[in-house]
């Protein structure tokens, strides 16, 4: 009887096996981008003159990885009630279950997709925070947009049905809007707000003054760190497909759409961890794991490390130049850093401070520091 439907592999088709294989994948990958992201953190260099090693961007990466761990357990319970089967084969009871978390899901969804979005911005907040003020209000507009996205969402979610039970009782009276036109109307304008984030700091990377090669590895790098824009573009176009089929065959047709909407957060999550990730991995390369762990966890050379200058020495060393060591600095740093000498026309003066006798760290004889005197930065700005 079932046998009509075109896509349909047999009335007993069972596709839980696989729901539950691509959850547990989504659960284990993003978990652990998380945990790399924060003990490279942890175990970086201070650059920063701030004893703080997280800021903002690093804990909103940690409330998206949370969310995406509850999208995970409700896809794994989901599939236990009957996602991946086909109509007849899903208790009416089950159904009822199957639709409430189903809502439910989708504000967990939309919230867990904003925080990922707002860490990567928060990223590009820490990263290029002496930029030109057209940058930041780029940054400033993309949040916008992406807050209200947020609530635009959770707003039309919340009264997708009146009455809203009419969501998982079908045969209420009352009025729905289909979840086909629900995901394409999330769909279109979150993709194109993935676009816009992905594509912002191109232009500031483009310019650095680098070695080529190094230059289209670095914009690589940024470019994998947001394939999310990929996902979305695979759950827009699925929804297109089997939109018209939704209402036939739910938890069958539904299968399709749920891997995009498991994978979304999980990938966003994985993709603001890869920069950090992957320059704390070129670190170890050159400098040896064993080597960074001793130089971190030495107070003098956090101390010492604390400075930009010599933390820009600590990666200039690794043979890249100045740009690109400052590039790297950036994406150690806790905070955003404002220039501390900077001078300006109505204060010009130049800032010096007493150093008592050190010793350099192995490998650390780039710290040339006089034993009683005075320190000058070098880079000074008089107007």
């Amino acid at each position: 009887m079932e046998s009509s439907t075109p896509k349909e592999v047999g009335l007993n088709g069972d596709q839980r096996s696989v729901l539950r294989a691509l959850v547990i994948v989504m659960l284990v990958i993003p978990t652990v981008a998380v945990l790399l992201r924060f003990w490279s953190r942890a175990m970086l260099p201070g650059f920063s003159s701030t004893p703080v090693r997280f800021w903002w961007d690093d804990w909103t990466a940690l409330i998206a990885a949370m969310l995406n761990v509850a999208m995970c357990g409700i896809g794994l319970k989901l599939a236990d009630l009957g996602v991946g089967l086909h109509m007849t084969d899903v208790s009416a009871t089950d159904f009822v279950t199957i639709m409430k978390l189903l809502w439910a899901i989708f504000f967990i969804f939309d919230t867990g997709t904003s925080v990922a979005r707002a860490s990567a911005l928060l990223f590009y907040t820490r990263v290029f925070d002496q930029i030109q003020s057209r940058f930041r209000y780029a940054l400033w507009i993309i949040h916008g947009l992406n807050i209200a996205w947020m609530i635009g969402m959770h707003v039309v979610v919340a009264l997708q049905c009146t009455p809203i039970e009419r969501l998982w009782y079908p045969m209420l009276p009352g009025k729905c809007i289909p979840v086909r036109t629900l995901l394409i109307g999330s769909g279109i304008p979150s993709l194109i707000i993935n676009a816009m984030i992905l594509i912002l700091p191109l232009p500031l990377l483009w310019r650095l003054k680098m070695k080529m090669s190094r230059k289209l590895l670095i914009i690589g790098v940024f470019l994998c760190g947001y394939l999310v824009v990929v996902v979305s573009i695979g759950r827009l176009v699925t929804v297109v497909d089997v939109g018209p089929n939704l209402e036939k065959d739910f938890t069958w047709e539904f299968m399709q759409p749920t891997f995009w909407l498991s994978s979304e957060i999980a990938i966003s999550v994985v993709s603001v961890c890869l920069p950090s990730i992957f320059v704390f991995g070129r670190l170890i390369a050159h400098e040896g794991f064993g080597s960074v762990v001793v130089k971190n966890l030495s107070p003098r050379s956090k101390s010492r490390l604390g400075d930009s200058d010599i933390g820009r020495s600590y990666f200039s060393r690794m043979g890249r130049g100045d740009e690109e060591a400052e590039l790297d600095m950036k994406l150690f740093e806790s905070s955003p850093q404002k220039p501390p000498f900077a001078a300006t026309a109505a204060q010009s003066k130049v800032t010096a401070y007493r150093e008592s006798p050190q010793l350099p760290l192995p490998g650390q004889d780039f710290l040339k520091l006089p034993e009683l005197g005075i320190m000058v930065r070098s880079e000074i700005t008089v107007s």
